[in-house]
């Protein structure tokens, strides 16, 4: 995410009801079946798995999409809604009293501007990454929930900018991270691959 050359310029976050399901083979099943429809509007994309504090999935997806039309709301909103519902999982666990009720705060929910966002600042879809690269909590995997799978994924061309090799000892490479100002001249471990190094560095 930090060396791809793609710019993403939108955020959609989706966001399980009261009711979801409880394995990663249906959650992404629901996930594909909405990146298909969101691949109208971008060719590239990058997408993260979290956790809830409840336990409930939920995907972000990061796009090229700089311009979100309230037809694309609505569009995104009735998707996700005709998915979720027309599972087994939510049927099976909503009473048929409370299914009503349940729907209209699923679509109050689903329609707002929060789902799908712009990234207001050029640098604002690193800063969420490097956010959520952070936040180990939400990558946990509940009790009872089976078959994760993937944390993320991407399309082919989100890939990182050849980098440049160093070839030195762990206390030049830090020496050198130092000149550059690297937050990582400091941590108790070097990372193999890293980014934000300058290529004139020798």
């Amino acid at each position: 995410m930090q060396c791809t050359n793609i710019e993403f310029c939108s955020m959609a976050t989706l966001t399980y009801p009261r009711f979801y399901p409880r394995g990663g083979k249906e959650t992404k099943k629901d996930f594909a079946y909405m990146l298909r429809w969101f691949k109208k509007f971008s060719d590239n994309y990058l997408w993260f798995l979290e956790f809830q504090k409840r336990g409930a999935p939920h995907f972000h997806l990061l796009l090229e999409t700089s311009c979100i039309t309230p037809a694309m709301r609505v569009g995104l909103a009735f998707r996700w809604i005709d998915r979720v519902v027309g599972q087994e999982y939510w049927w099976s666990n909503v009473p048929a009293g409370e299914q009503t009720t349940e729907l209209r705060k699923f679509f109050n929910f689903a329609i707002g501007d929060s789902v799908w966002e712009l990234i207001k600042s050029p640098d604002g879809a690193r800063r969420y990454v490097a956010k959520y690269a952070q936040k180990p909590a939400q990558k946990q995997v509940p009790l009872g929930y089976s078959d994760v799978g993937r944390f993320w994924g991407a399309t082919a061309d989100v890939r990182r900018i050849d980098g440049v090799e160093v070839d030195c000892d762990e206390k030049g490479l830090r020496l050198l991270l130092e000149k550059q100002g690297h937050i990582a001249s400091s941590w108790d471990f070097v990372p193999k691959h890293l980014w934000g190094v300058m290529r004139d560095s020798h």
